[in-house]
């Protein structure tokens, strides 16, 4: 077995995007800036070596204190991130 990777998925509506994130299982998603609504945890392992972009998370707010707007989450950033093209995902032993 490879690598161990989580990955946190919107159960809902989401726009398609050319990669997908990855994380350290255990990571809570708050630390990835993973914050749906609701959310699907999917755990698998590297099959065979692809490339990835590794990256540690930010902190992110949408707070806007002039206009009295607040985040309804916090988004404590420091987890690391597999950024990986969505076309290497057979490499990945994750659901579909």
């Amino acid at each position: 077995m490879g690598t161990p990777l989580a990955r946190h998925v919107s159960t809902g509506p989401a726009r398609p995007k050319p990669f997908v994130y990855l994380t350290v299982p255990g990571t809570s998603p708050t630390s990835t800036g993973t914050t749906f609504a609701e959310v699907r945890f999917e755990r698998g392992h590297v099959l065979t070596p692809v490339p990835a972009l590794v990256s540690v998370a930010a902190p992110i707010s949408f707070n806007n204190v002039q206009l009295r707007s607040f985040d309804r989450v916090s988004r404590v950033g420091g987890g690391t991130q597999y950024i990986i093209a969505r076309h290497h995902l057979s490499a990945l032993s994750l659901p579909a």
